[in-house]
Order: C-alpha cells, then structure tokens, then sequence
C-alpha cells in the first residue's frame, strides 16, 4: 500500500493538505501501539509499524517535492537511485548553466558583494521554482520523462541555493 492509499488521499501532485493532515490524525490515533490490548505483543508492533509508515506518509505528502518524487518511484523512476534515466535528466545545457551559475557565485565571493550574491540567490530560486512547476504539470499530464528531468533540476537548483545562501551567511557573520 502506497502512502496516498495508506492516508487515503488521490495518488496525485495536487491534494488537499488539510485533509491529509486530519485523516493522519485520526490513523495516528487509531494505530497508536498505546491503544492496542496491553498483553497482545504482535498487535502493538504491527499498530508501531503503523504508526512509523504514516508519520513517513505524511512527511512525504506534506512536501510538494517529496511528494513529486515519490509520485515519479511509484511510476518506477527512483530519483534516489544512479539509474541512467536520472543521469539522462541532468542534460549537458542544465549541467552548463548551473557550472556558470558556480563560477559567477565564487566571482561574487571574492568580491565579497552580498547584494549579487543575492541576486545568484533569487535566480536560483526562480529556477528552481520554474522547474518545480514544470514537474507538477508533467505529473498531472502523466509525462514522467519530463517530471523526472524537471525534478532533476529542482534538485540542482536546490543545491546551488543552499550555496549561495552559505556564502550569504559567511558574508554576513
């Protein structure tokens, strides 16, 4: 059982979070292992199991990224994997921007120029935001090719934020 079956929510990029929130509470609450009979043993470590897989359900719908990736696995693309189809995603042009993103970042370094490390930072995350919604377009239409190459570059985007938010932060202190 998947973790949109175990909350019962539709298998989708789009769900109603407070809705996922409530049915967590009530599962939460009806597989507690502290609710099952005291002397079953087996009925209390089922209901713990439970209990682990929808605190990482909920973990995962809860995340619009998270959940993307997890929708892509259950079509059989594991981002957390080598495969060559994830390899393939990264093209050569995304790989290039994101190497001159790098180098104009360690530019700015040296120059010590918080404001155009911040603006590195609000490009990196305009790209990451454009390739996220590309992602949960190519979800909803089905395109896994596109959503795995989009959710590619969510990823190298990320990272190049956090980057540039360290560099921020070195500045700054």
């Amino acid at each position: 059982m998947n973790y949109f079956e175990l909350l019962k929510l539709p298998t989708s990029v789009d769900i109603d979070l407070k809705a996922a929130e409530q049915r967590h509470r009530e599962l939460s609450l009806q597989y507690h292992p502290d609710r099952q009979p005291p002397g079953d043993l087996r009925a209390r470590r089922e209901a713990a199991d439970t209990s682990a897989r929808l605190n990482d359900a909920i973990r995962t719908v809860r995340d619009p990224i998270r959940r993307a990736v997890y929708l892509l696995k259950l079509q059989g693309v594991d981002l957390e994997s080598e495969s060559n189809a994830v390899r393939q995603a990264a093209t050569p042009q995304l790989l290039e921007e994101i190497m001159s993103f790098r180098e104009a970042l360690d530019l700015v370094r040296e120059i010590k120029s918080v404001a155009r490390i911040e603006s590195t930072l609000k490009a990196a995350n305009d790209r990451r935001q454009r390739a996220q919604e590309t992602a949960f377009a190519a979800l909803r239409i089905g395109d896994t090719a596109l959503a795995t190459q989009a959710l590619v570059e969510v990823r190298y985007w990320s990272r190049l934020a956090e980057e540039t938010e360290s560099a921020i932060e070195e500045m700054t202190t």
